[in-house]
Protein backbone atom coordinates (compact mmCIF):
# COMPACT_ATOMS: atom_id res chain seq x y z
CA UNK A 1 0.00 0.00 0.00
CA UNK A 2 2.73 2.57 0.94
CA UNK A 3 4.90 1.68 -2.15
CA UNK A 4 1.51 1.56 -4.30
CA UNK A 5 1.11 5.32 -2.79
CA UNK A 6 4.88 6.42 -3.62
CA UNK A 7 4.92 5.16 -7.07
CA UNK A 8 1.62 7.23 -7.79
CA UNK A 9 2.72 10.32 -6.07
CA UNK A 10 6.27 9.90 -8.59
CA UNK A 11 4.22 9.47 -11.38
CA UNK A 12 2.08 12.73 -10.18
CA UNK A 13 4.62 14.98 -8.96
CA UNK A 14 8.15 13.91 -10.53
CA UNK A 15 9.48 16.77 -9.39
CA UNK A 16 8.61 17.02 -5.76
CA UNK A 17 12.07 15.51 -4.46
CA UNK A 18 14.28 18.12 -6.36
CA UNK A 19 11.76 21.03 -5.63
CA UNK A 20 12.27 19.84 -1.85
CA UNK A 21 15.66 19.45 -2.21
CA UNK A 22 16.24 22.94 -3.44
CA UNK A 23 14.04 24.80 -1.19
CA UNK A 24 16.30 23.05 1.25
CA UNK A 25 19.15 24.75 -0.02
CA UNK A 26 17.94 28.02 -0.15
CA UNK A 27 16.08 28.14 3.29
CA UNK A 28 19.46 26.39 4.59
CA UNK A 29 21.14 29.86 2.72
CA UNK A 30 23.83 27.86 0.98
CA UNK A 31 26.35 30.60 -0.51
CA UNK A 32 26.28 28.86 -3.22
CA UNK A 33 22.30 27.81 -3.65
CA UNK A 34 22.53 30.19 -7.29
CA UNK A 35 25.07 28.09 -8.50
CA UNK A 36 24.08 24.80 -7.64
CA UNK A 37 20.18 25.35 -8.55
CA UNK A 38 21.50 26.95 -12.27
CA UNK A 39 23.90 24.24 -12.93
CA UNK A 40 21.22 21.36 -12.16
CA UNK A 41 18.37 23.15 -14.61
CA UNK A 42 20.88 23.59 -17.33
CA UNK A 43 21.99 19.82 -16.47
CA UNK A 44 18.40 19.06 -16.45
CA UNK A 45 17.28 20.87 -20.13
CA UNK A 46 20.36 18.69 -21.31
CA UNK A 47 19.27 15.29 -20.09
CA UNK A 48 15.72 15.99 -21.19
CA UNK A 49 16.69 16.88 -24.73
CA UNK A 50 19.21 13.77 -25.03
CA UNK A 51 16.32 11.41 -23.47
CA UNK A 52 13.35 13.05 -26.08
CA UNK A 53 16.32 12.43 -28.40
CA UNK A 54 16.26 9.19 -28.11
CA UNK A 55 12.62 8.34 -27.80
CA UNK A 56 11.86 9.77 -30.74
CA UNK A 57 14.75 7.91 -32.76
CA UNK A 58 14.20 4.54 -31.58
CA UNK A 59 9.86 5.00 -31.02
CA UNK A 60 9.46 1.43 -28.69
CA UNK A 61 6.51 0.17 -27.55
CA UNK A 62 5.62 0.53 -24.28
CA UNK A 63 4.43 -2.65 -22.53
CA UNK A 64 0.91 -0.04 -21.40
CA UNK A 65 -0.33 2.34 -23.10
CA UNK A 66 0.20 5.54 -21.52
CA UNK A 67 -0.30 9.21 -22.76
CA UNK A 68 1.68 12.22 -20.54
CA UNK A 69 -0.02 14.45 -22.71
CA UNK A 70 3.43 14.92 -25.21
CA UNK A 71 4.34 12.97 -28.24
CA UNK A 72 7.19 11.46 -26.82
CA UNK A 73 5.70 9.81 -23.77
CA UNK A 74 4.06 7.35 -26.26
CA UNK A 75 7.44 5.50 -26.32
CA UNK A 76 9.16 3.26 -23.66
CA UNK A 77 13.26 3.63 -24.33
CA UNK A 78 14.67 5.41 -22.24
CA UNK A 79 12.40 6.35 -19.75
CA UNK A 80 12.66 9.65 -18.87
CA UNK A 81 12.01 9.41 -15.18
CA UNK A 82 14.82 7.32 -14.58
CA UNK A 83 16.90 8.79 -16.68
CA UNK A 84 16.22 11.84 -14.92
CA UNK A 85 16.72 10.64 -11.63
CA UNK A 86 19.63 8.73 -12.16
CA UNK A 87 21.43 11.18 -14.00
CA UNK A 88 21.07 13.72 -11.51
CA UNK A 89 23.30 11.26 -9.16
CA UNK A 90 25.96 11.22 -11.63
CA UNK A 91 25.81 14.77 -12.26
CA UNK A 92 25.47 15.71 -8.29
CA UNK A 93 28.42 13.43 -7.90
CA UNK A 94 30.66 15.42 -10.16
CA UNK A 95 30.38 18.36 -7.43
CA UNK A 96 30.09 16.30 -4.33
CA UNK A 97 30.40 12.32 -4.20
CA UNK A 98 28.35 11.78 -0.72
CA UNK A 99 25.70 14.07 -2.43
CA UNK A 100 25.66 12.23 -5.66
CA UNK A 101 25.43 8.92 -3.73
CA UNK A 102 22.29 10.18 -1.33
CA UNK A 103 20.34 10.89 -3.90
CA UNK A 104 20.30 7.28 -5.51
CA UNK A 105 17.63 6.18 -3.70
CA UNK A 106 15.78 8.49 -5.40
CA UNK A 107 17.04 7.36 -8.69
CA UNK A 108 15.98 3.62 -7.61
CA UNK A 109 12.28 4.25 -6.12
CA UNK A 110 11.58 6.58 -9.99
CA UNK A 111 13.07 2.91 -11.35
CA UNK A 112 10.46 1.06 -9.33
CA UNK A 113 7.75 3.13 -9.79
CA UNK A 114 7.79 2.79 -13.72
CA UNK A 115 8.10 -1.01 -13.22
CA UNK A 116 5.55 -1.58 -11.11
CA UNK A 117 2.78 1.02 -12.82
CA UNK A 118 3.32 -1.14 -16.18
CA UNK A 119 4.98 2.36 -18.14
CA UNK A 120 8.30 0.58 -18.97
CA UNK A 121 9.86 -2.19 -19.47
CA UNK A 122 13.30 -3.39 -17.84
CA UNK A 123 14.84 -2.47 -20.95
CA UNK A 124 13.28 0.99 -20.44
CA UNK A 125 14.44 1.80 -17.31
CA UNK A 126 17.93 0.08 -17.78
CA UNK A 127 18.59 1.94 -20.74
CA UNK A 128 16.91 5.29 -18.84
CA UNK A 129 19.35 5.08 -15.82
CA UNK A 130 22.82 3.96 -18.02
CA UNK A 131 21.98 6.93 -20.15
CA UNK A 132 21.10 9.00 -17.68
CA UNK A 133 24.53 8.30 -15.67
CA UNK A 134 26.06 8.75 -18.70
CA UNK A 135 24.94 12.38 -19.61
CA UNK A 136 25.34 13.07 -15.80
CA UNK A 137 29.50 12.19 -16.21
CA UNK A 138 29.65 13.62 -19.43
CA UNK A 139 27.80 17.28 -18.00
CA UNK A 140 29.46 17.26 -14.78
CA UNK A 141 32.38 19.05 -15.83
CA UNK A 142 30.26 22.18 -16.05
CA UNK A 143 30.97 22.82 -12.27
CA UNK A 144 33.94 23.99 -13.09
CA UNK A 145 31.86 26.98 -14.79
CA UNK A 146 30.43 29.96 -13.76
CA UNK A 147 28.16 31.68 -15.65
CA UNK A 148 27.65 34.85 -13.84
CA UNK A 149 25.32 36.11 -11.06
CA UNK A 150 22.42 36.83 -13.53
CA UNK A 151 22.19 33.70 -15.66
CA UNK A 152 22.68 31.84 -12.37
CA UNK A 153 20.04 33.60 -11.20
CA UNK A 154 18.38 32.96 -14.26
CA UNK A 155 18.41 29.70 -14.60
CA UNK A 156 17.90 28.60 -10.82
CA UNK A 157 14.19 30.21 -11.50
CA UNK A 158 14.22 28.03 -14.17
CA UNK A 159 14.91 25.60 -11.68
CA UNK A 160 11.54 25.78 -10.30
CA UNK A 161 9.48 27.22 -12.81
CA UNK A 162 9.47 25.15 -15.68
CA UNK A 163 8.49 21.95 -13.65
CA UNK A 164 5.70 23.02 -12.45
CA UNK A 165 4.59 24.51 -16.18
CA UNK A 166 5.53 21.15 -17.46
CA UNK A 167 3.48 19.43 -15.17
CA UNK A 168 0.39 21.88 -15.32
CA UNK A 169 0.46 21.42 -19.04
CA UNK A 170 0.49 17.49 -18.68
CA UNK A 171 -1.75 17.05 -16.29
CA UNK A 172 -4.31 19.43 -18.69
CA UNK A 173 -3.41 17.04 -21.52
CA UNK A 174 -3.96 13.92 -20.20
CA UNK A 175 -7.26 15.08 -18.73
CA UNK A 176 -8.24 16.22 -22.15
CA UNK A 177 -7.16 12.80 -23.63
CA UNK A 178 -9.61 10.97 -20.46
CA UNK A 179 -13.30 12.86 -22.89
Amino acid sequence: MFFSRLYWGIERYPEAPYFVLGVYLILLGHSNAAFILSHTSLFLWICLAAGITVKALLKTPRPKAYYGGFYWTLYDVPSIHTMLSWGISAFVFGLNPVWGIALLPIGIFYLLSRLALGFHSVLGVAVGAALGCLVGWLVSPAWNFSFGFAAEFCLSALFFIVPFCVSFVRRRRMKRAQF
